[in-house]
């Protein structure tokens, strides 16, 4: 399975999401690969301590092989591809689809994806690469995230029909809040539509 992590702007909490799931998913004894595609913005391999390059901005350009930028991280089970050097060749390679071929490779090699990609509403490639994914979440962050914003991330992402699988909300605290969730259940059916149901 391959799962495309997004915001609607930047600085909204997605590299901390696509990161931990990486790693919780790994933990269960999954192989999994996080993959940087925020070109612009690259910071995944600061949560692992890993090089920023060669990553995936050389392999775009052509200069690596795909091996050549698989990296290990220190959680067992756990691979990243880090985003490399900016580089506008690499932005243009990615917005054009060149990601199709690796991803295929990655997905015989790996049990789950996890793409850390740029912000829906700014970064034109990220709906490219939504399209080579089994499903998108959004990330939204408390007190920064806005509402219309987020709407509005998630309608395009719906009009080019890229699976939604949700939102994750960053900043919270759980405690503040556990009587609300401890009053509500979410029912999901085979058909992916979800309803809360109180307890």
């Amino acid at each position: 399975k391959a799962v495309l992590l997004t915001s609607s702007l930047e600085k909204e909490g997605k590299t901390t999401v696509s990161s931990q799931l990486a790693a919780s998913l790994a933990r269960t004894g999954r192989r999994v690969i996080l993959v940087d595609v925020d070109l612009r913005r690259p910071s995944s391999h600061r949560m692992f301590d890993r090089p920023l390059n060669p990553g995936l901005a050389e392999y775009l350009r052509k200069k690596v092989s795909l091996d050549e930028v698989i990296t290990t991280t220190r959680v067992e089970n756990l691979w990243i591809i880090p985003a490399g050097t900016p580089h506008p060749d690499a932005i243009i390679a990615l917005a054009q689809g060149d990601m199709e071929e690796p991803m295929r490779l990655l997905r015989e090699q790996f049990d789950f994806i996890i793409v850390d990609s740029g912000p829906v509403l700014t970064d034109a490639d990220v709906l490219v690469m939504g399209r080579l994914c089994d499903g998108v979440i959004l990330s939204v962050l408390r007190d920064v995230s806005r509402i219309p914003l987020v709407y509005e991330a998630c309608e395009r992402i719906r009009m080019v029909d890229i699976p939604l699988i949700g939102t994750v909300l960053n900043g919270v605290s759980f405690g503040k809040y556990r009587p609300y969730y401890s009053s509500y259940s979410i029912e999901v059916s085979t058909k992916g539509k979800a309803k809360a149901k109180r307890r």
